[in-house]
């Protein structure tokens, strides 16, 4: 009798292991898959009412790139009420304060106190720069022939910008000013000559400002290479390899290039550039750092891809 007790409690204290056994093995699994993943907070710069429009497609890009990798996780992209200047919103997020992501033209130096994502957001067109100019000296500049002769008037440039030190490297003379929307008032009040501006910015600023007797000059573009990327802080690198992965996604399955040509912001833009149209002078930028991606053609503005779009 006593061996037969010994016997049946060793088999019932095995089946409770082996039960037991399952128990742990199984429901942590699956309280692991059924659980929610965690929501990304994505928080960006507020957007400038002169850019309102053309700025909405960085925001529908960078919700493309999240969209396409929502397999790591739900997102939210938000916006911060805090109004700041671009060095203002750089040195924020360099310490990741109010923002964690925002676009912005590259320089070697951004690069090195941010993780950028090499991807240029509108293909290099913030490098194609037409002028705001007053309507009284459009006859000037229809004289204008070489970039020598562009030299001897003055830009108007933010103190900030990387664009300013590009001209200047070029030979061109730049006066300048901390704060944006100042700009467009020195230029009416002959303060400088010429604002450039990227092809996509000029015209909106035009509408934001006219009731300065201002005008988009119709026969000059700069070139230049000039990236815009999407930043992200230093310590936040897993962020921008997600937004990266993204992008690179909808780079090979054709939606990164059906936004940029079919957006309507740009498709305007680009009938009322005429780019094949203007004298055109090339800048070089001696401020890219050597991993821009200048070679892969895929990233950069296609006239051609852009007018057998135009047709379907």
């Amino acid at each position: 009798m006593v061996q037969l007790s010994h016997a049946c409690i060793y088999l019932v204290i095995r089946a409770l292991s082996v039960i037991l056994y399952f128990q742990l093995l199984f429901i942590p699994v699956a309280s692991g898959t059924n659980s929610p993943q965690e929501t990304t907070q994505i928080t960006i710069p507020p957007l400038d009412n002169n850019h309102s429009d053309h700025a909405q497609y960085f925001v529908r890009l960078l919700d493309l790139a999240l969209e396409k990798t929502k397999s790591e996780g739900t997102f939210i992209i938000s916006h911060t009420q805090k109004i700041m200047s671009q060095a203002r919103s750089i040195v924020s997020l360099e310490q990741g304060v109010d923002i964690n992501v925002m676009w912005t033209m590259t320089s070697k130096e951004r690069e090195s106190r941010l993780f950028p994502i090499r991807i240029p957001l509108i293909k290099g067109l913030l490098g194609y720069r037409v002028f705001l100019i007053r309507k009284s000296d459009q006859a000037l500049f229809n004289n204008i022939t070489t970039l020598d002769e562009l030299s001897e008037f003055k830009a108007g440039q933010g103190a900030d910008w990387p664009d300013t030190k590009i001209l200047q490297s070029n030979g061109l003379k730049v006066i300048t000013n901390t704060k944006f929307k100042l700009l467009f008032s020195m230029l009416e009040r002959q303060r400088f000559d010429y604002f450039p501006r990227g092809m996509s910015e000029a015209w909106s600023e035009l509408e934001h400002n006219k009731d300065k007797g201002l005008m988009v000059e119709p026969t000059i573009l700069l070139k230049y290479p000039a990236p815009m990327y999407f930043f992200v802080s230093q310590k936040n690198k897993a962020l921008g390899e997600r937004i990266e992965r993204g992008l690179l996604q909808a780079i090979n399955d054709g939606s990164f290039d059906d936004l940029f040509y079919n957006f309507p912001a740009h498709k305007a833009i680009f009938s009322q550039t005429n780019i094949e149209g203007r004298k055109q002078f090339e800048l070089s930028n001696p401020y890219l750092s050597k991993e821009t991606p200048i070679n892969n053609e895929s990233l950069w503005y296609r006239p051609d891809l852009f007018h057998s779009i135009k047709d379907k």
